[in-house]
């Protein structure tokens, strides 16, 4: 149970590509949202110089990822800690262990399915004992394949067969940091993350799944050439099938539990 902490959420790695697009988003929900908040990194000057770029009234914290104590001073000081500090294959694993001994819930931007797996083999018992939430795949390359799902199927109402999602590449590209943990999950992936179900249960129900498609084709639907975004399909199935394992387990439980409550709210009957 957590008690009183100093801050409502910290965000670990601000000062990285996505951090910082975290942080300009929680500045702009204002003061009332998400105050007292704080950003933490490796690197003061660089702090200090996004605080005064957001312009909000926030605290600077200097940490040190390789360091279990100091982990767990930054995570015993808040409620929730977001992670953008990758590779997550690389850095991530002491501070989702420092979040689950400190019981504070965790939220991570990672791509990395392999990571995701670890953790869920390593942390999942232990923090569900300990009311510990542990949210991960909140970026780009999983959030609009899995809400996309969502929507498609609660706007048709029936069973989906198949979704195509489209995105056209950014000039920019990838960020650097993006590369890294790309090059990460991949030279660190076994033969268990190839696994389309890795991610779910032992003992949940396999949804059918489809191959992703490789190389370059012509969609008649769109009426262009389109082609396989190699770094992100595979996060987009596995995060998929999880939220839809995650969700009929939920959605089962709700039912036997009201269920149980209207049992218990009939009266009893002597014989």
């Amino acid at each position: 149970m957590q008690m009183s902490r100093e801050f409502s959420l910290i965000v670990l790695g601000a000062t990285g590509y996505t951090g910082k697009l975290v942080c300009e988003y929680l500045a702009r929900l204002g003061s009332s949202k998400v105050e007292p908040w704080a950003i933490a990194g490796r690197n003061k000057e660089k702090l200090d110089q996004l605080k005064q770029e957001l312009g909000v009234n926030l605290s600077v914290l200097v940490t040190d990822i390789t360091s279990p104590s100091s982990l767990d001073k930054l995570c015993a000081s808040t409620s929730v800690l977001i992670s953008c500090a990758g590779p997550f294959t690389y850095f991530g694993m002491p501070v989702v262990e420092a979040c689950v001994r400190c019981q504070t819930h965790y939220v991570d931007s990672t791509g990395e399915y392999n990571f995701v797996r670890q953790v869920i083999e390593k942390f999942h018992e232990e923090a569900k004992k300990q009311g510990v939430a542990l949210v991960s795949c909140c970026g780009f390359g999983s959030v609009p394949g899995d809400l996309g799902n969502y929507f498609v199927r609660q706007g048709l109402g029936s069973e989906v067969a198949e979704v195509k999602a489209f995105y056209q590449m950014a000039r920019d590209g990838m960020s650097g940091g993006t590369a890294r943990s790309v090059m990460a999950a991949h030279e660190s992936c076994g033969l268990e993350d190839k696994d389309p179900y890795s991610l779910l249960p032992k003992d949940a129900p396999r949804p059918p799944t489809a191959p992703a498609r490789r190389g370059v084709w012509y969609d008649f639907s769109e009426r262009r050439l389109t082609g396989r975004l190699r770094c992100l399909p595979p996060t987009n199935a596995l995060c998929v099938a999880r939220t839809l394992c995650l969700a009929t387990v939920a959605r089962t439980w709700r039912r036997l539990r009201g269920l149980w409550e209207l049992l218990l709210a009939q009266p009893s009957r002597s014989t």
